[in-house]
This record gives structure tokens, C-alpha cells and sequence, in this order.
């Protein structure tokens, strides 16, 4: 049976459509697989099978408008502080403008903490008061949120120090509060310090081995006796008196930590003890010739000051 111009038949009954078929005359022809050799065809012909589709054509689906799926838009477009150096108690404005739905201010603390959220609009002021108590520094965080988008920044305002170290090369952050002064005392034993202040009424025990520190109440007072005569020191030796002795003497492991005192206590007239304002306070005493002790949670160590810049 004679085929439309431009088809064929295979063997299994599927369409061949055929482009650029003709039958040049002088062009190479190829058989086709499956027409039994009945046919030649061009080899410079375009061949290319095509299958009846097996079931109905589907019918597309309804079209999304453009955006349908895009994120509600967060952004924190301004967030300033002024001044930008306050000094503890005095007053920072908040300014601030943003996009999304809802906003929440937060103090940022050391290390890294936020407060409790304060709602607030997403654009506006708030004038905030620097507690007395703080120091260095004071930095603030806007959360802003739009669905389960979110977003936010940080201002910092740097905070003037009004209190300064009673001794050189100090630490670089502030003070907590102004060296407390008054009568102390100071005496250099075999291994390690023992340091008196009047104003805390504490006797320091500073150990060498290990670093060790150790605050006793001082709890001597007349008609007490202020030494035990029948302690007998070794040549160049002594035994510490009053308060020092009385530590030295009753307190477990303080004599056999420290061993025998190498000199006289000297006094510190105007004596000073001074910390910072770390989690775990750093507390400072004066020690002899210039030295500073650094107390600190059960450690000591002779403050060396800062490097020079």
C-alpha cells in the first residue's frame, strides 16, 4: 500500500517521519532497520520516531502569581545610640527604624547574654539610664521579625571610667569603685605573704606553692598573748605576732604551707584594696617595694602590669 509523502512503516507498525527524504539521485543510501530492506534512504535524511501518546493530554495546572512564595520583608534599616560616651549614670537616646512586624529591644551583657525582650514600635526612641554600677561599656540588640523571618542589630556606647587604680600600669578596664584605704600590713615568710587590713579585718594568706589564697578574720585582740613562746624559731627565722601569729598558729595548714617568717611585718600606712569588675572580681593589695598582689577566687599572683604598647 502506497505511504504519505514523507512517512514509513516499520515493522511494529510505528510512524517514521523522514525530512529531507528524496531520493537524490547520487547520494549513498542505508536500509532502515525493520522495513526488510524494502526502501532506501538518504543517509543525509533526518529520521525521527514518534510513539502515540498512551493516555489523555494532561491539562495544566492553575499559574501562581508572581511572588507568591516570597519571604516577608526584615530589615533593620537605622539603629544609633547618642551620645556615643556616657558616663554611669547618665542617660543614652535609642533611635532606631525598621521593617517587619514586630520589634524587641534587648541590653546585651557580658558574656554575650541578652535581657529579658522590651516590645517596642518599628520605628522610634527610647532613652535609656546607664546604671551607676556599670562599666566599659553598654551595648543594646533590636530584633526585628516578620513570620519566621528574622533579623537584628547592635550599637555600642563606650562608658567613661570615674575612678582610677591606685597603683601604675593598671588593668585596662575600669575600677568597680575607688580604693578603699586604711591601715595594712605586710610580712614575707619562707613560702609565701601574709597581708593585714584593718579596713576589711582580714588577714590574706598567700601561699607559693600552687598560687594558693586564703582569707581569715582577724580575730586577735589584747589581752590575747601575741606569740607562742614555746615556738622556737631557727636562726634568722621568726615567729609571727598579733593577728599574723594567731592565723599562723591555729588555722589547719597555714604554719606548714608558709613555713617561718623571714622578717618583720612592716606597716602600710595608707593601705589600698581595689577591684575590678569581672564576673569573678580581681581584687588588688599592695604588697612591699611597689609589688601589687592580684587576689582571685582562691589564687594569687604579683600583678607585672600591662606591656608596653
Amino acid at each position: 500500500m502506497p505511504l504519505p509523502s514523507g512517512e514509513v512503516c516499520d515493522d511494529a507498525g510505528a510512524t517514521v517521519d523522514v525530512l529531507g527524504s528524496g531520493g537524490a539521485a547520487g547520494m549513498p543510501t542505508v536500509p532502515i532497520p525493520g522495513l526488510g530492506g524494502a526502501g532506501a534512504i538518504a543517509t543525509s535524511s533526518i529520521v525521527r520516531a514518534t510513539e502515540a501518546p498512551s493516555g489523555p493530554t494532561p491539562t495544566p495546572g492553575p499559574t501562581l502569581p508572581p511572588g507568591a512564595f516570597a519571604r516577608p520583608r526584615v530589615a533593620v534599616e537605622a539603629f544609633e545610640a547618642q551620645p556615643a560616651e556616657a558616663a554611669p549614670g547618665g542617660r543614652v537616646t535609642l533611635a532606631w527604624r525598621a521593617v517587619g512586624e514586630a520589634a524587641t529591644l534587648h541590653q546585651l551583657t557580658d558574656p554575650g547574654r541578652l535581657s529579658d525582650p522590651t516590645p517596642v514600635a518599628l520605628s522610634g526612641t527610647l532613652e535609656a539610664v546607664v546604671p551607676d554600677a556599670e562599666r566599659d561599656r553598654m551595648r543594646w540588640v533590636l530584633m526585628v521579625r516578620a513570620g519566621d523571618t528574622r533579623t537584628s542589630a547592635e550599637v555600642a556606647v563606650t562608658l567613661t571610667c570615674p575612678f582610677t587604680w591606685f597603683f601604675p600600669d593598671p588593668p585596662s578596664d575600669c575600677p568597680a569603685g575607688a580604693a578603699e584605704a586604711g591601715a595594712m600590713a605586710v610580712q614575707r615568710f619562707e613560702r609565701g605573704w601574709m597581708v593585714w587590713s584593718e579596713r576589711r579585718g582580714t588577714v590574706d594568706v598567700l601561699f607559693d606553692e600552687g598560687g594558693r589564697w586564703s582569707a581569715y578574720s582577724d580575730a586577735w585582740a589584747a589581752p590575747t598573748p601575741e606569740s607562742d613562746p614555746s615556738l622556737i624559731p631557727p636562726a634568722g627565722r621568726r615567729q609571727p605576732v598579733r593577728g599574723f601569729g594567731r592565723v599562723w598558729r591555729d588555722e589547719p595548714g597555714v604554719r606548714d604551707g608558709l613555713g617561718w617568717a623571714t622578717a618583720p611585718e612592716v606597716g602600710i600606712a595608707e593601705g589600698r584594696y581595689q577591684c575590678d569588675t569581672n564576673p569573678q572580681p580581681v581584687c588588688y593589695v599592695p604588697g612591699l617595694d611597689g609589688a601589687v598582689f592580684a587576689l582571685q577566687r582562691g589564687t594569687w599572683w604579683t600583678w607585672e602590669g600591662l606591656p608596653s604598647p
